[in-house]
């Protein structure tokens, strides 16, 4: 309001408070706010900056991490692309901005199930921050995770561990064990180890990834939700499944209110409860969560995305068990 009156709306350092809004709104969840203030911003820096600056860029970067968050990946990666072109004519290829680009990229392409691509932006990524940051750096590791995230989805888990205590070793140092990031690292580490089997020490980091994310973003936000439904798959695996499907429960009721009920993070949990049900013999409602989570990964991801096949293999689970009770 200060800068508004005193510089008017078409001012760089008005588009910079809503920029700075927009980030706060973002890391609430609340993602068509952030969205709608992010463009105010970008309006502003294209007018008074010009399109090749580095706060424009900035902006782009801004509008494409809520598009990412609202599953809209291809106009994501299009808003990346431009702010890599700005980066790298104003800054160079090794410097640390560039870096950021090409791993908000890898970020987009590992969504869309391009996991060679994404691993090669991350790697740029990583060179460039070793050396213009240094080994120590919360960026550095942020490309230590983003890189062990990929490993881990391609099975291979002790790279993508190795990598994850990088990452952790780094955050704990720089920013303390009750933070956000940090809790992403938790988070990771402990899908890693329950693709290995090891459900109990899984479950164990899931919920000091939880304890952090309740404590920093609140009950209602994306991010606690998604513990939730990593807790809940993990006691689905363990065959506690009403354990399971009271923790997939909760995270299924935050998601349709932060992100809505066509969102991927949403269809991850009706997977879930899905497979709950159906190891519970209850075909029926497991069809109903199965084919909507399958339906949503369809349009949002694709065919050819992991989470598709996975849906896919859902879908056979329940007809296998429809099949075997009409015997």
């Amino acid at each position: 309001d200060i800068r508004l009156k005193a510089l008017g709306p078409d001012h760089r350092d008005t588009a910079s408070s809503y920029s700075n809004m927009a980030v706060v709104l973002h890391k609430q969840g609340k993602l068509e706010e952030a969205q709608a203030l992010f463009q105010k911003a970008l309006d502003i820096f294209l007018q008074a900056l010009g399109p090749d600056h580095p706060d424009t860029a900035t902006s782009y970067n801004n509008i494409a991490l809520v598009l990412d968050g609202q599953d809209k990946l291809e106009e994501a990666l299009t808003m990346h692309q431009k702010a890599l072109d700005i980066d790298l004519k104003a800054f160079g290829p090794d410097h640390a901005d560039t870096a950021t680009s090409y791993s908000n990229m890898a970020v987009v392409l590992q969504n869309q199930g391009k996991l060679e691509e994404a691993l090669a932006m991350y790697q740029k990524a990583l060179d460039i921050r070793l050396k213009a940051l240094g080994p120590d750096h919360t960026d550095t590791a942020t490309s230590f995770n983003n890189m062990a995230v990929v490993l881990q989805n391609q099975g291979k888990l002790e790279e993508a561990l190795a990598m994850y205590q990088q990452a952790l070793d780094i955050r704990l140092k720089a920013l303390g064990p009750y933070h956000v990031d940090t809790a992403s690292t938790y988070n990771n580490i402990a899908v890693a180890l329950q693709n290995q089997g090891k459900v109990e020490e899984a479950l164990a980091m899931y919920q000091q990834a939880l304890d952090i994310r309740l404590k920093a973003l609140g009950p209602d936000h994306v991010d606690t939700a998604n513990c939730y439904n990593n807790m809940g798959y993990a006691l689905c695996q363990q065959g506690k499944l009403e354990e399971a499907f009271v923790e997939c429960q909760k995270a299924l009721d935050i998601q349709l209110k932060a992100v809505g009920e066509n969102h991927s993070s949403t269809a991850c949990t009706l997977h879930s409860i899905g497979e709950i049900l159906c190891k519970q013999g209850k075909v029926e409602d497991a069809t109903e969560f199965g084919e909507k989570a399958l339906e949503i990964f369809l349009k949002n991801l694709g065919p050819d995305h992991p989470l598709t096949g996975q849906g896919n293999d859902l879908m056979d689970m329940i007809h296998a068990k429809s099949t075997k009770q009409k015997e």
